[in-house]
């Protein structure tokens, strides 16, 4: 699908691939050579090997210019690399070359309108059929059509839309080609009566029953030479070249808004949900406890008792404002980066309008270290901050907990210090954990400038649970990376000895680790 996605690529095929040069594997001596021995050779098939052709559209343009062959192998090679799978490799991209497809037909038609448009809809429906391309569909209409998101959010997004694995399964590379298949395709066309005669030929003989395609090739219509003859009652109605009618075939839907920009979430809204505002408002002016207060002539005795039942009910207030001094500070909890200040939160109830902060025995900073003292937790706040973080990694499905383990058993260093070492190393892991996620089996995109900039996924992934520092690389090794090329051929000894199996190449990965001071060492 993302070589398909590729301006320039009609269709794309890939397939295991077998590698050149051919390696032996020689049981007896236990090695691995380019040259069969004479006995107890075994031929290695090498396994995540791939081989990537495709077909050329030369309709396609970039800025209003055709782009080559050259610039759309490049692309696909890029494309395929930049999203290569741990343990695989790809030969080098192989576009084919076409192979024209000439169609002689005779066709009866009913009463249409437009000769011209059906012989134009004939050839259409020739070249799809012969060289059949898949169809993108616009995110949007795929939304439209209820596709369910998970559907179009399986695998890497697409320019061109969404395509779905039907329209591969519809276009597949083609060995034979049949008049049946291509008379029935003929006849599902409105206005058409009958196919009369119908001949194929690949630039050789006409057939007219079954013709065998070159596998290296791309089969396509040739429009110059195909010749449809349109009668209607015998009457010759059109006839000529199919030149200039087939180019809209195969041609790639516009691709429309990016699922991105369509599934683009409204903009946030603070809510402000720590601000409280007491209960006491909600009571009737009976009580004198909202804000209308008592009137000035209340005796002493009533305003006494008012103040009695503000300070009764501050209780409660208090606990429902710290709730709702809690509930805004989730988003701090559940954020990745460092947190400051107390692992909870609490604040006093402010209200000028019922005068509360009279009923307080202290004031201002005191009042706010008061309340925090009296809601913090008795577990250790690092340690409680650690907890969070497992929360948030076991949500994502992950665990650094033997990591944290091993380093209490090894370090050296104090209690307190170790505690801000895991928290600070499961704050890092998370906030990498979409990139490490999105390339969880992703091998490194060796054709970068700077390939060390580009590290492979499960390298970082590895190297973060492993409390590496970045002065301290964890190399991955991808074996098939380093099976032998077509310059290694003129060698004569063995490439391996003694092996460590008989295929060392295939699906294998190694670690290395750079040793020194540090984790690394330890």
């Amino acid at each position: 699908r993302l070589v398909i996605d590729v301006v320039g690529v009609r269709n794309a095929w890939v397939l295991p691939a077998a590698g050149s040069p051919p390696i032996y594997y020689d049981e007896l001596a236990k090695g691995i050579s380019l040259t069969p021995p004479q006995d107890n050779a075994t031929a290695i098939a090498l396994r995540g090997l791939l081989q990537v052709r495709y077909e050329y559209d030369a309709a396609a343009q970039v800025d209003g210019r055709a782009l080559t062959v050259a610039e759309v192998t490049a692309a696909v090679t890029h494309v395929l690399h930049a999203q290569r799978p741990l343990g695989v490799d790809f030969l080098p991209v192989q576009p084919l070359s076409p192979e024209n497809i000439e169609v002689v037909a005779r066709i009866e038609i009913g009463l249409v309108d437009d000769a011209r448009a059906m012989l134009a809809d004939l050839a259409q429906c020739l070249a799809d059929y012969i060289s059949p391309a898949p169809r993108f569909t616009p995110y949007a209409v795929a939304l439209q059509q209820g596709i369910p998101l998970e559907t179009l959010l399986t695998g890497p997004l697409l320019h061109h839309g969404y395509l779905d694995p039907a329209e591969l399964a519809r276009a597949p590379k083609r060995e034979l080609l049949h008049t049946s298949d291509l008379l029935r395709e003929m006849m599902a066309l409105p206005g058409v009566e009958a196919v009369t005669s119908l001949e194929i030929s690949a630039g050789g003989p006409f057939a007219a029953w079954t013709l065998p395609l070159n596998a290296e090739l791309a089969p396509r219509l040739d429009v110059a030479n195909s010749r449809l003859t349109l009668v209607r009652r015998g009457q010759l109605v059109s006839s000529g070249s199919l030149a200039g009618l087939a180019e809209r075939a195969g041609a790639k839907t516009p691709a429309g808004p990016p699922l991105e920009t369509l599934l683009a979430p409204p903009a946030g809204r603070d809510r402000h949900l720590g601000q409280y505002r007491s209960l006491m408002h909600q009571f009737p002016d009976l009580y004198g406890v909202n804000a209308a207060g008592l009137p000035a002539t209340a005796p002493p005795a009533r305003q006494a008792q008012a103040l009695q039942l503000k300070g009764y009910l501050l209780f409660f207030d208090q606990l429902l404002a710290i709730l709702f001094a809690q509930l805004d500070h989730v988003r701090k909890l559940l954020a990745v980066q460092p947190l400051t200040g107390f692992a909870t939160a609490a604040q006093p109830v402010i209200d000028a309008e019922l005068a509360l902060h009279e009923l307080y025995r202290s004031q201002g900073p005191a009042l706010a270290q008061l309340l925090a003292q009296l809601t913090e937790s008795s577990v250790p706040a690092g340690e409680l901050r650690a907890r969070q973080l497992d929360h948030l990694l076991a949500r994502c499905g992950e665990s650094l907990t033997e990591y944290a383990l091993a380093m209490t058993g090894i370090t050296a260093s104090g209690q307190a210090a170790l505690q801000r070492q895991l928290v600070a190393d499961r704050q890092a892991f998370l906030a990498a954990l979409p990139r490490l996620a999105a390339r969880r089996g992703s091998g490194l995109n060796l054709l970068l400038e700077a390939p060390a900039q580009s590290t492979a996924g499960l390298a970082e992934r590895l190297q973060r649970k492993l409390g590496l520092s970045e002065a301290e690389p964890l190399l991955l090794i991808e074996h098939i990376l380093l099976r032998p090329g077509p310059e290694d051929e003129p060698q004569r000894v063995p490439l391996i000895i003694p092996a460590n199996g008989p295929d060392t190449y295939s699906l294998q990965l190694s670690l290395v680790l750079s040793l020194g001071e540090g984790r690394a060492e330890q």
